[in-house]
């Protein structure tokens, strides 16, 4: 099934071969270039790039994370950036720090920046070096304050690290422009054999640029009550004037196996949450599997991209458009998520 990502400008990025790529749009025609590689040192390198995020900065400035693996037991965090629309790209940069050999296993990297100086990227990784099971894992993340040229060392961006006893992955990041921040990802018990699968979709803010964060809170309004209710591959997005949407597939794990897609919404930095709201389902029960969402704002609107199997049983890539206050659309046949 194909995994639909919001796109920047007709910006694309590929992963092809274990090497990252990109293909520079010119507008207004609707070609590419052809794919070139974007790290500096991709030439007869025997490591092995993977997933990846972009996000835009200033005028012309693009920025790049992706995971690498070098060796087997050693998985970064790189950051490659352009202050000339693609021309040119930076040597890449190690932001994770992973010693070689050290079993961090840092995956499932985000990227945002604020439009000037501050970037910030975020990652998943294990709780402790050595553990081998990959069990315990937290968010870290890492900042640049000079437009992604220098970067800070990583630190935990939640601040229950020490007793968690969860597994935190997948994290996305939105930043208003204004210094605000908000990060949020999917949480897991650790396993215990019960059978639980149960997890939810929290979040974290940061008012001073990413340099210090809030304990952890659901965005899921339901996390108390939802049992074997799998909330997961959460992405967060913000208009710039308050409002914040966070969009999340979930499935129930008791009942048939079915994926819906599901938004709620935030216009006090994550004070308080709109209840969950399906943003996918075509009917009452969804038929099939929404997966992978995305969401972003621009020119006034919000748009939301995932991929579905709905209502054809054919994998295919599905959208849906609204004004700022997400009102209901002529295309999209759900109800309303919000007033």
């Amino acid at each position: 099934m194909a995994i639909p990502q919001i796109g920047i400008r007709g910006w694309r990025g590929a992963r092809i071969l274990g090497t990252v790529l990109f293909v520079l749009m010119g507008a207004p025609r609707c070609g590419f270039t052809v794919p070139q590689p974007i790290a500096t040192d991709a030439s007869g390198t025997t490591r092995t790039d993977g997933v990846l995020r972009l996000a835009r900065g200033g005028p012309g400035t693009w920025g790049v994370v992706w995971t690498t693996i070098a060796q087997v037991g050693s998985d970064g965090v790189r950051f490659c950036r352009t202050t000339n629309d693609g021309t040119v790209w930076s040597a890449p940069v190690d932001l994770s720090q992973d010693i070689p050999g050290s079993l961090d296993f840092a995956d499932q990297p985000a990227l945002a920046a604020d439009g000037a100086n501050t970037w910030v990227a975020a990652w998943d990784a294990d709780s402790a070096a050595g553990d081998l099971l990959n069990i315990y894992r937290n968010i870290r993340f890492a900042r640049s304050t000079d437009g992604g040229l220098n970067w800070s060392v990583p630190n935990t961006l939640n601040s229950d690290s020490a007793t968690t006893g969860r597994v935190y992955t997948a994290p996305s990041l939105a930043t208003d422009g204004a210094g605000n921040w908000m990060a949020v990802w999917q949480v897991q018990p650790v396993p215990t054999g019960s059978g639980s699968v149960d997890s939810d979709i929290l979040f974290a803010t940061s008012t001073d640029n990413g340099l210090n964060w809030s304990p952890p809170a659901p965005v899921n309004t339901n996390a108390a009550t939802d049992d074997e209710v799998s909330d997961m591959s959460p992405r967060v997005a913000t208009d710039g004037s308050g409002r914040w949407l966070v969009v999340w597939e979930t499935y129930p794990t008791t009942t048939t196996l079915v994926t819906d897609v599901f938004v709620a919404r935030s216009t006090n930095l994550g004070a308080s949450w709109s209840a969950p709201a399906p943003l996918s389902r075509q009917g009452a029960p969804d038929p099939g599997f929404d997966t992978q969402p995305a969401v972003a704002f621009g020119n006034g609107r919000w748009v939301a991209a995932w991929a579905s199997n709905v209502p054809l049983e054919t994998p295919q890539a599905l959208a849906t458009t609204s004004s700022s206050r997400f009102p209901p659309m002529a295309a999209r046949r759900s109800p309303p998520p919000f007033s």
